[in-house]
């Protein structure tokens, strides 16, 4: 019966190209860090390169979930995303023409960066309330063409206050893009980024956690040479924080968290990505993309107690294929593997907590997870697949396989391969052009 349902709602579809999600993204192989692809079109590129406001003007955008990943920061379940495949992030917005200018709006985006620094402070006062998280976040949008430039500005804010918890936290960046020819090229800063929290009495006595951003930015680009699209992205984020928390072991071990590191800390992180793709039609109805990159990350940590240097870099080979099987279904899948990897992590004992060196407890406000030494990154090798369904000029894209044996819906790192119709496509989004 599933099937005569879910064959006979496919049969009504008709025919569009829309395909912009970040499930799209997940199923050709993309990350969600850098929020959008920098070798292919998606409407998610806007929070990429602002500039692609033009490309995907007259539209609404909608990703499908809940309140989204809310246990950031939390030591009893650390996470450093702002949404999860099992508990997708609901935000959505709209982009509308004018003239040779496009203005929009997107609420509800969370930013991956500001959760991945934000995660090595405690900054939760109970498991499963709310956190000092980015929240409730607007976006707004404008751009345009200027002869033969397209050129795009994003403003993000958010700002959320709890008095009866004594927690607060601000964050706003500017977006700033242009696409002209062959060249491709973004500016994205970091102009506020603060959280607090105080009195935390839930987790033990009296404590706080205060994060203060620096300077932070993305920068990064792309030229299409015909054979590849040559790309660079560079990202730096630096902030101060101070912890004052009773300690926490939760999972001895050298791979387990423990407490958020007491005292003053100072961050410095950097990531690079160097690389090439390129979508070669295989014919009318096939696309085929392949991409090789080279990505370093560069963490440093100053503290009173010692430092740390938490480094790593891997080469990344995608490939992936997208098929127009029928007039209203598209359907997508890629694998990646990485080539070369290596991670290089190194600091003081000063910094391990709990056990000491012989089985140390580790503190995720310093050092999280990172292992001390140099080893390869295990199992990389990566599959994903989604489709597209689609009414006229509205499409609906989503994951498909991320089903554990049993059923359950897992993150697409993690999927068994099982193809269930009980939930055939998961992290939904939808979009309308018009």
């Amino acid at each position: 019966m599933k099937k005569i349902i879910a064959i006979s709602t496919l049969a009504i579809l008709a025919s569009a190209n829309v395909h912009a999600s970040k499930a799209r993204l997940l199923a050709l192989g993309e990350n969600l860090e850098t929020a959008g692809s920098l070798y292919f079109s998606d409407n998610r590129n806007i929070f990429l390169n602002a500039a692609y406001v033009n490309e995907y003007k007259d539209g609404i955008y909608l990703e499908w979930g809940s309140e989204g990943q809310t246990d950031i920061g939390n030591t009893a379940r650390p996470n450093n995303k702002a949404d999860t495949d099992t508990a997708p992030q609901a935000e959505g917005g709209f982009l509308k023409s004018h003239n040779n200018y496009v203005y929009g709006l997107h609420i509800g985006g969370e930013s991956y960066i500001t959760h991945e620094a934000r995660q090595y402070l405690r900054l939760a006062y109970a498991e499963g309330t709310p956190k000092a998280h980015q929240d409730n976040q607007i976006d707004g949008f404008f751009g345009g063409e200027t002869g033969d430039v397209k050129w795009g500005a994003n403003v993000t804010y958010s700002n959320t206050k709890d008095d009866t918890n004594n927690m607060s936290q601000r964050s706003a960046s500017l977006r700033l893009g242009a696409i002209t020819g062959k060249f491709e090229g973004f500016a994205n800063i970091a102009l506020m980024n603060q959280a607090k929290m105080d009195n935390i009495t839930a987790t033990g006595p009296t404590a706080k956690d205060d994060f203060e951003g620096k300077l932070g930015f993305e920068l990064g680009g792309s030229y299409d040479l015909n054979a590849v699209k040559v790309f660079a992205y560079w990202r730096h984020a630096g902030w101060d924080q101070e912890s004052n928390t009773a300690p926490v072991i939760l999972t001895p071990g050298p791979t387990g968290t423990g407490s958020v590191y007491n005292g003053k800390a100072e961050f410095n992180t950097n990531r690079i990505r160097v690389g090439a793709g390129k979508v070669t039609a295989l014919n009318d109805k096939a696309n085929l993309f392949t991409k090789l990159e080279y990505v370093m990350t560069k963490r440093g940590v100053e503290t009173d107690d010692g430092d740390a240097d938490i480094d790593d870099y891997y080469v990344p080979l995608t490939v992936g294929l997208e098929y127009d099987a029928l007039s209203w279904l598209t359907v997508r899948g890629s694998v990646t593997q990485y080539l070369l990897s290596q991670a290089d992590n190194d600091y003081d004992n000063s910094l391990l907590a709990g056990q000491g060196t012989a089985n140390p407890v580790l503190s995720p406000g310093v050092v999280a997870n990172y292992r001390p030494g140099k080893r390869s990154f295990a199992t990389t090798t990566n599959v994903n697949a989604g489709l597209t369904l689609k009414f006229g000029e509205f499409a609906i894209d989503g994951l498909v396989g991320t089903t554990a044996g049993n059923g359950d819906v897992v993150n697409s790192t993690s999927e068994s391969g099982v193809l269930s119709l009980d939930n055939l496509a998961t992290r939904v989004a939808m979009s309308y052009r018009f």
